[in-house]
């Protein structure tokens, strides 16, 4: 993301090889610092935001740049077809798999609420509302809301539309 936006300058080579990051050779990394990643690359791609919307915003990029990938493109063909309720319980589905250290579950409360449990929060918890917040613009939801808090599991997040 950060090349594709050209903001991978030394210096931001320099602040991910200090978390142990090698940018030109991406590899399995541990959670804390996955989480410590999250954070230097929102500081790096939304300078003048606050530590949290610049974790949103890092969230919808990544849904843009995902986007722009073969998966991305058929991911977001299924997910139009599926509409936002189901894209978002396959959401949960989904982020078991996307790494070893998610743990999730959905609840569809109403046609137009999904309850979505993550066994994780923090920095976390900032950058996924970015990513349910854009993968909504995405299918082409046009008023979406994710409240989220921190439970002692992680985080539950709480997403509706109309």
């Amino acid at each position: 993301m950060l090349r594709a936006h050209d903001l991978l300058t030394p210096d931001a080579v320099s602040q991910l090889r200090a978390l142990g990051v090698e940018p030109t050779n991406v590899r399995d990394i541990p959670f804390s610092t996955w989480t410590k990643l999250l954070s230097c690359c929102a500081a790096i791609s939304a300078p003048g935001k606050s530590g949290d919307d610049a974790l949103v915003e890092l969230g919808r990029r990544w849904i843009d740049g995902y986007m722009e990938t073969f998966m991305g493109k058929s991911t977001l063909m299924i997910a139009r077809l599926l509409g936002p309720k189901k894209m978002l319980m396959k959401m949960a589905d989904n982020w078991r798999t996307v790494n070893n250290f998610y743990v999730s579950k959905s609840t569809a409360v109403s046609d137009r609420h999904v309850e979505i449990e993550l066994n994780v929060g923090g920095v976390v918890r900032h950058f996924n509302t970015g990513v349910i917040l854009q993968m909504c613009g995405k299918i082409g939801v046009t008023s979406c809301t994710v409240d989220t808090r921190e439970v002692p599991e992680g985080t539950h997040f709480s997403v509706k539309w109309s």
